[in-house]
């Protein structure tokens, strides 16, 4: 006999120190015992509006920790290992993040390292060059997967012109980015960004830390452009000869930090036991790779359905989607109270780790809220209604609300799309 799953653990707030520096820079820094580490997240706000903006903030990412002022590519990789620290760019579509994990004894050397890195990175031409050909070579092989064709093209309709919109820069515009660029790049970084340090030091300690570097001078920051008043586009299909499976995207913008419709995406889409995964993929077998997802961004909130299908059952799946949107009313309080559940175990989950704690603070600072936000999180998680829930969905999932692309071969899908009204071929 299975005994019943015991209830969520509580998750405890973390108590924070949460300050303005000199600079600009907002610290926030948090106590949590643990393994002798600790682990950093400093977000400076970066954003493209053209696809050769698009193309180096890419690659500033890939090599702002090829050598600075004072250090060779080498001998930054020398000096790391011998703190058993790592460091770490990546871009999101509103900045340019860099995560850092340390032992704690060592916290001081990797914060002046990474000081060094965000003011004095220098781009030399020939690891500028070394990446530059490789994320050439990785958008030819990008831009040959459906699924990427379709995000590309479902972002281009959701936001035209706008820098969200941007999808993979070409092969040639990526070429043309040099060292000299990647430069100039640099010199947009601003102090305004934040920094989260989670650690198993005194916070106090933790924070004179941080004070005690130099960061980036104060510069105004740049700004993401508000999203234009959203249509709703016309259905599009994007025509890939030969094609075995057609890649469906549909989504539209989301309501911003809603409980209620957070835990009616997971019940539709968001998790292994939601509504599409049960039907598209137990029960008729259409597909494995099927989901929705909400992503909060600094200028919009949207959600995505995502799935890809064979291609002899296109028409019988996305039939299949739209049933499943318009039926909300019919999610039983157990379904709900399952998905409750769920996000109330991944963010204890997630909150477990000092690395999963950074990553969550980061998240929530990039969304313009604090720590603060958890406990009317957990508040409202815990007492929102299933009524609210379906209603959030019938509200914000309903298909007349929602975008829809997909990429496959034209003509043995559009025949099957016959049902669905006009459809544009590309």
């Amino acid at each position: 006999m299975i005994p019943e799953v015991s209830p969520p653990r509580a998750f405890r707030v973390p108590r924070v120190i949460d300050e303005t520096l000199p600079s600009g820079m907002r610290a926030v820094v948090v106590r949590k015992d643990g393994a002798a580490l600790t682990e950093i997240r400093l977000r400076v706000p970066l954003t493209a509006t053209t696809a050769g903006e698009e193309a180096a903030r890419d690659l500033l990412a890939r090599t702002i920790t090829a050598g600075t002022s004072r250090r060779s590519q080498i001998q930054l990789d020398v000096d790391l290992q011998s703190m058993g620290a790592t460091l770490t760019a990546v871009t999101s579509e509103d900045a340019l993040v860099i995560s850092g994990s340390v032992p704690s004894r060592r916290v001081t050397g990797l914060l002046a390292l990474l000081s060094e890195v965000v003011r004095t990175a220098t781009f030399p031409d020939g690891p500028v060059r070394v990446e530059r050909n490789r994320l050439a070579e990785e958008v030819v092989l990008a831009r040959s997967q459906p699924g990427v064709i379709a995000e590309e093209v479902f972002r281009r309709r959701m936001f035209g012109r706008h820098p969200y919109g941007l999808g993979l820069p070409s092969p040639s515009t990526v070429r043309r980015v040099t060292g000299a660029g990647l430069r100039t790049l640099h010199q947009r970084l601003t102090s305004s960004g934040t920094m989260t340090v989670v650690g198993d030091l005194p916070s106090v300690r933790l924070l004179d830390a941080i004070a005690g570097e130099r960061w980036i001078r104060r510069r105004k920051p740049s700004s993401v452009p508000p999203v234009g008043v959203w249509k709703r586009r016309p259905f599009l299909v994007v025509h890939r000869e030969g094609a075995q499976q057609t890649s469906i995207r549909m989504g539209g913008l989301a309501p911003v930090h809603d409980t209620a419709f957070g835990l009616a995406n997971l019940v539709f889409g968001g998790y292994f036991l939601s509504r599409l995964a049960s039907n598209l993929r137990e029960e008729k077998g259409y597909t494995y790779s099927v989901h929705s997802q909400v992503q909060h961004l600094a200028a919009a909130s949207t959600v995505t359905v995502a799935a890809d299908v064979r291609t002899e059952v296109t028409g019988a799946a996305f039939a299949e989607m739209l049933w499943e949107l318009e039926r909300a009313e019919t999610w039983t309080d157990e379904e709900v109270d399952n998905a409750r559940r769920y996000a109330m175990g991944v963010l204890s989950i997630q909150a477990h780790t000092k690395a999963g704690l950074a990553s969550l603070i980061d998240s929530l600072l990039a969304r313009r809220l604090d720590v603060e936000y958890l406990r009317t999180y957990l508040r409202e998680l815990r007492s929102v209604t299933p009524e609210e829930v379906r209603a959030a969905a019938a509200d914000h999932l309903a298909p007349s609300r929602l975008t829809t692309v997909m990429v496959g071969d034209a003509d043995r899908i559009v025949p099957q799309l016959g049902p669905f009204g006009r459809v544009i071929v590309r």
